[in-house]
């Protein structure tokens, strides 16, 4: 939840520790598709996750975006790595 607010006050141009309403709507806290497009831009890079141009209308709120981002952070470390065989 905290890489969500901390990337969206940025993205806003507020300070990375300002009190951003986890339930409310992106639109509502001030969302347009350009600060759509850099908040990906800035998870996909935290994360390492490939994230869709549209993640946080796919997504409309903090809540829902942490939610789906923790999903995908625990598929992808319950993955086996696949080139250890190789590299046996």
């Amino acid at each position: 939840m905290d890489l969500v607010r901390v990337n969206a006050a940025m993205v806003l141009g507020r300070p990375p520790r300002a009190d951003i309403d986890a339930g409310r709507a992106f639109q509502e806290l001030g969302f347009d598709s350009l600060t759509a497009v850099d908040t990906r831009n800035r998870l996909k890079t935290t994360t390492g996750l490939t994230l869709s141009p549209t993640l946080i209308f796919d997504y409309p709120t903090p809540t829902v975006l942490a939610e789906h981002l923790d999903t995908r952070l625990a598929v992808s470390t319950d993955q086996p790595d696949l080139l250890v065989r190789f590299n046996e």
